[in-house]
């Protein structure tokens, strides 16, 4: 019989008997019923009134606003579960019981972010009525949703292990949230604000604009733009470009003289995936390493002293 990790299996049950979940699950959903009603209507209903017709770009601009939605959505959910997992432990005192069990810091770091993730997978899931009213136009097959559906766990598992690894280092759940939600607003824009702002300054002026728009040029990027691997916004816009062809933020065609830099370029949403995927399991491995009891006799030696 398959083992179950005993933190997640005890996670899931608490979970499940909660009316959090039913609420999170309707408000999820309504939200993006919503938007998605919302887009129809003007794309359909509001076209007739100024007698436009509907163009087919229309109707996957509005596949594109529902998992954007979505995906804003799950990043500002993400770090409210996950930061207080280990964190509200040690506020109840348990920690340490979890700690004396023959689970290991690893099994209890993992158990916690899979029942985090246990969650954010069952909103994902839910969603996908919402998201396939788009399949009635066609445009997005099966094979593109379910690289959505993996490019959300992945998001979930990123942030969800940023979550984690405040949870461990801070002693209160407040601060972990806190300092979870500082760090992703540096992430996703933050960094674009840093590394974009001296590109997005030279196109203030007429001359420049006029010449990219006529010659729709390219954004000229250094090797300092390869920090936008860790930020999620970026690898969801590739992923836009790749499914239904808006490139928000210019993903793919900036150009370099370097080959390396330039292939990155090509295959943002693969590099970026692999990278995150190697933070998060980075992150995993600190946050263990930070709750193991030596660590804990240490401080406590270190603070007498």
């Amino acid at each position: 019989m398959i083992r179950i990790n005993p933190v997640y299996r005890k996670e899931l049950k608490q979970t499940a008997r909660t009316k959090k979940v039913m609420v999170l699950l309707m408000i999820f959903n309504s939200l993006l019923a919503v938007f998605g009603l919302f887009s129809f209507y003007f794309t359909f209903h509001g076209v007739n009134h100024l007698d436009k017709t509907v163009r087919y770009s229309d109707i996957l601009l509005i596949y594109a606003i529902i998992t954007g939605i979505e995906f804003i959505l799950i990043l500002f959910i993400t770090p409210g579960i996950t930061a207080g997992s280990i964190a509200g432990e040690r506020e109840k005192q348990t920690l340490d019981i979890l700690l004396s069990t023959t689970m290991t810091p690893c099994s209890i770091i993992r158990g916690k972010l899979i029942a985090s993730i246990n969650l954010l997978l069952m909103l994902s899931f839910s969603s996908l009525p919402i998201i396939a009213i788009v399949f009635s136009f066609g445009g997005i097959t099966v094979k593109e949703i379910l690289r959505l559906i993996f490019f959300l766990c992945v998001t979930a598992i990123y942030i969800g292990s940023i979550g984690i690894f405040f949870s461990s280092i801070c002693k209160r759940s407040t601060i972990a949230t806190v300092c979870t939600y500082a760090t992703l607003l540096v992430l996703t824009i933050g960094l674009t604000m840093l590394l974009m702002g001296n590109q997005l300054m030279e196109f203030v002026s007429s001359t420049r604009i006029s010449n990219y728009i006529k010659y729709n040029r390219s954004l000229e990027a250094g090797n300092s733009f390869l920090l936008l691997l860790i930020n999620p916004i970026f690898t969801f816009t590739s992923l836009l470009k790749d499914q239904v062809g808006f490139n928000f933020l210019g993903v793919g065609t900036w150009r370099t003289q370097h080959q390396v830099t330039y292939f990155i370029f090509q295959h943002w949403f693969a590099v970026s995936i692999a990278v995150q995927i190697t933070i998060s399991i980075l992150l995993n491995f600190i946050s263990a390493r930070a709750i193991q009891p030596g660590n804990h006799i240490k401080k406590r030696r270190k603070g007498v002293e």
